[in-house]
């Protein structure tokens, strides 16, 4: 016999650039049912779990959770970012080849 009870509640985590997200999260002991994930970033904990229980006033919070898979997108991006103007600067600052022609 399967166990059909199903968990709600909310969680925050901090991301990688120190803002935070919170999640309503929805679950049996089996698996997670349901995920909805916050739209917005905030810059305190307070501030996520404040949102979310404004969202789900009627569900439990619980204590924040380390950090979570994505929470690197940001600094990966960056990384891109900086790697892209690094390469266009370089071929900027490239000299043209002389021509033969012109002394």
């Amino acid at each position: 016999m399967t166990d059909t009870r199903l968990e709600r509640y909310t969680v925050a985590w901090q991301l990688g650039d120190g803002r935070w997200r919170w999640a309503y999260v929805e679950e049996t002991p089996e698996k997670r049912e349901l995920e909805l994930v916050s739209h917005k970033e905030f810059l305190s904990r307070e501030e996520a779990e404040r949102s979310a229980t404004t969202a789900y006033p009627d569900v439990h919070v619980r204590p924040p959770a380390g950090p979570r898979a994505g929470s690197g997108r940001r600094k990966a991006l960056v990384v891109v970012v900086v790697v892209v103007a690094a390469v266009a600067l370089m071929r900027a600052r490239r000299v043209p080849p002389r021509s033969e022609g012109h002394r």
